[in-house]
């Protein structure tokens, strides 16, 4: 109700869109849904921080969609626009097969993206605030340091690329170097 209250239609028709193709279970034994519904009300607290808060909403809502989903690009672009399917584009990791882009250059998109950085910001977090029942802890270390290598700097060049954002690269920022520093605490890293 809060999106309609709002007039966010179009991230309305986003989150019904995923919620019916996210209609399993994740590696955790939660709704497949929650996750994407959790990184909503996360952000719901930093909308005023963001540059393009409706479409970063709709993009949570279909960021997993041609990765996990297999839904082309194109009917993203088609049903909701370039403002939400670039960030949805940028942000699937089918990109980085072989013979495509390297971490660095899919990191690199991203901080070039006002949306899609934000959006990766919060999707890690939640999948580091959630990875214990679902990966193998080698995966769970990759995780973290794949976090601390690639995403910490992505958000600090977000940080100097999108200043009307610094409030929510800030905070995403803090947070996840508090998780970093917890889960290398609990998995023993040096």
């Amino acid at each position: 109700s809060f999106l309609l209250g709002v007039k966010y239609y179009v991230a309305f028709e986003a989150l019904e869109f995923g919620r019916a193709l996210h209609n399993g279970n994740r590696k955790d034994g939660s709704p497949e849904f929650i996750h994407q519904l959790t990184m909503a009300q996360f952000i719901f607290n930093m909308l005023d921080f963001l540059m393009y808060p409706e479409p970063t909403l709709g993009g949570i809502y279909l960021h997993d969609a041609p990765e996990d989903k297999d839904i082309p690009h194109g009917t993203i672009l088609n049903k909701f626009g370039e403002r939400i399917a670039t960030p949805v584009r940028l942000m699937d990791k089918h990109r980085l097969r072989p013979h495509s882009l390297s971490l660095e250059e899919y990191y690199a998109e991203l901080q070039d993206c006002p949306i899609g950085s934000a959006i990766k910001a919060v999707d890690r977090s939640h999948n580091l605030a959630t990875m214990f029942n679902a990966f193998a802890k080698a995966k769970q270390i990759e995780y973290v340091r794949e976090t601390e290598q690639f995403v910490l700097p992505m958000l600090k060049q977000a940080f100097y690329n999108f200043p009307k954002q610094a409030n929510f690269y800030g905070i995403m920022h803090h947070t996840l170097r508090l998780q970093i520093d917890m889960l290398k605490n609990a998995l023993k890293m040096d």
